[in-house]
């Protein structure tokens, strides 16, 4: 199963500080070219630099507005992309065109599809990369190993997230979370143990790998150190499922032997 793609930090205070000056010299940008005229020519009427100018205010405050999220880094990479062709061919055609109605369309044209390009492309900047958590071994559809270890790979953690480990039933109703979080290395590899031993008449299990902070962090902490835990009928209130396994329990094992 893939990396859970909508798997990112939290915006720092400063990020949102960032966002919140950007759109202020965005929408600014957008009122330049509507009312002073970014790009002053005979050709162009007063009349269209305004309309190019409120239609830019608009598609910036929306950009600013709702795309302003990190899952929403792969619009803002097409966004970009798009606008800045857009920019390129109309920027082209204004020197050559001689037509007037044509001239006030790639004028708009130029007008909206800077700026646009310009917050895509600062929004994508200073936006937090997603967290990528994967596991390595073992593999689906093995068999559970007498002092298994489960290993994988990490990109983006921030500091202050933890990845952890549990073991489910088929059913998802039981999760049986390790005691502690799992080891971390600086190359971008992770380990933990797998104490859960299924029950023989299991078919399979799921292993999964965790990412957890806060509130959930806490919770699961508190849960590893009291004596008396058992299985969980459900993980904490924010963690997030960065990845997962099936293995075969007992039952499966042993038919696949018998064959």
């Amino acid at each position: 199963m893939p990396t859970n793609p909508n798997i990112f930090p939290e915006c720092g205070g400063l990020t949102n500080l960032l966002k919140g000056a950007g759109f202020l010299m965005s929408e600014g940008l957008a009122l330049t070219v509507g009312f002073i005229g970014a790009l002053r020519d005979s050709r162009i009427p007063p009349i269209a630099r305004r309309v190019a100018g409120a239609l830019t205010a608009v598609a910036v405050g929306v950009i600013w507005t709702f795309l302003a999220e990190p899952y929403q880094r792969k619009v803002l990479a097409i966004c970009a992309i798009l606008s800045a062709f857009v920019t390129l061919l109309a920027l082209i055609l204004f020197v050559r065109l001689t037509d007037s109605q044509m001239l006030l369309l790639v004028y708009v044209a130029i007008a909206v599809a800077g700026p646009v390009a310009l917050s895509c492309t600062a929004l994508l900047s200073m936006l937090p990369k997603p967290i990528q958590v994967r596991i390595l071994t073992p593999h689906d559809n093995d068999c559970r190993q007498p002092e298994q270890v489960v290993e994988g790979t990490w990109e983006n953690l921030p500091e202050d997230h933890e990845i952890w480990v549990t073991a489910s039933s088929a059913d998802g109703m039981r999760f049986f979370p390790e005691d502690h979080e799992a080891n971390r290395s600086l190359n971008g590899r992770w380990d933990s143990s797998l104490s859960h031993k299924p029950r023989g008449s299991e078919q399979r299990f799921y292993v999964r790998a965790l990412v957890v902070s806060g509130e959930a962090r806490a919770k699961l902490q508190a849960w590893a150190r009291d004596p008396a835990r058992i299985e969980m009928a459900e993980l904490p209130k924010g963690t997030l499922f960065a990845d997962r396994i099936v293995m075969r329990g007992p039952a499966g094992c042993s038919a696949n032997a018998g064959q």
